[in-house]
């Protein structure tokens, strides 16, 4: 990006006011009252992340706001295409950065984006039993002075996570702490995600029923089920399809006429016939991420190391 700002400029991306709330702009953002309502919205995208619709300003006015007529304000095509356009994926993090403290160098991990690998997560024999499994919903219980409560679930399907320790881990031919530390070092910590096998869940499905046509319906989603439970994969590996029909006890593979959608859908050309079964094969993983961007591995001997919490936690598709 140029050239970034004095107090005056400050004042323009702020909406004219250096010394406005956040609250006061996001309000006005939100409720879009006020004539230059354009303004505090550009300012809370760039400055807060919080983007209001593209139709509430248009784009002659944001370029306005962009230049204002200062001399000392220069937005080349990439920052017009950044702070104007919008790119879906661009976080406001390093452009605050430029914008109030004149800091110009990006890291290479700030990507145009979604982070996301499909590395498999290592196995290696290093790892200890005492595994914890953990799914998470989230529940919003408001209580009244009678003793009944409201409760509003947030998630339709749970969150996982897994706390693991390596209680060695061999750094000589073996290359076990190499291997390990070098997968989390390229998915720079918790910023990228990638794939899990989860050992404990059987990941080779076959003969699942997605459903029953019905004329009209064309996308399927493939699912997974633990303990009866069923929720979508998060991940399935699109060299593992096998796709059916089934009508009455005769059952045909389906070689054509039906594409993949990453992460976990198969989207058919025409509606499946009413009353036709949707068959499939598959392998799935789980999508995941590191739960810290750091990581403590202790040696404990000549080429022998440990780690003693490792965490990983499941990203919705």
């Amino acid at each position: 990006m140029a050239r970034f700002v004095d107090q005056s400029q400050f004042a323009v991306l702020a909406g004219r006011n250096a010394g406005a709330s956040v609250d006061g702009l996001k309000a006005e953002t939100l409720v879009a009252a006020p004539a230059s309502a354009f303004v505090d919205g550009f300012s809370m995208t760039v400055l807060y992340g919080l983007r209001p619709p593209v139709s509430a300003f248009g784009i002659d006015d944001k370029l306005e706001v962009l230049v204002e007529g200062a001399a000392t304000f220069y937005a080349d095509s990439t920052s017009i295409d950044a702070l104007v356009e919008g790119l879906a994926n661009f976080y406001a993090d390093n452009t605050a950065l430029a914008v109030l403290y004149d800091y110009r160098e990006i890291s290479p991990n700030v990507k145009l984006y979604d982070p996301m690998s499909d590395y498999l997560f290592p196995t290696l024999p290093g790892l200890t039993w005492d595994i914890v499994k953990r799914p998470v919903f989230s529940t919003a219980i408001v209580p009244h002075v009678s003793g009944r409560e409201v409760r509003v679930s947030s998630y339709a399907y749970p969150l996982w996570t897994w706390e693991m320790t390596y209680e060695f881990l061999r750094a000589g031919a073996e290359a076990e702490l190499q291997c390990l530390m070098g997968f989390f070092l390229a998915r720079s910590g918790s910023f990228d995600t990638f794939l899990y096998k989860d050992p404990d869940e059987e990941n080779e499905l076959e003969d699942v029923v997605l459903g029953i046509g019905n004329s009209v319906q064309t996308r399927w989603s493939m699912t997974k089920a633990f303990g009866g439970f069923v929720e979508p994969c998060g991940y399935v590996d699109p060299d593992s399809i096998h796709v059916y029909f089934s009508t009455g006890e005769i059952t045909v593979e389906q070689f054509a006429g039906w594409s993949f959608v990453s992460p976990n859908q198969i989207v058919f050309d025409a509606a499946v016939p009413v009353g036709v079964v949707v068959r499939a094969d598959y392998c799935w993983y789980y999508r995941v991420r590191f739960g810290e961007d750091s990581q403590d591995y202790s040696q404990f001997m000549y080429q022998l190391w440990e780690l003693n919490a490792l965490t990983l936690q499941s990203v919705k598709p």
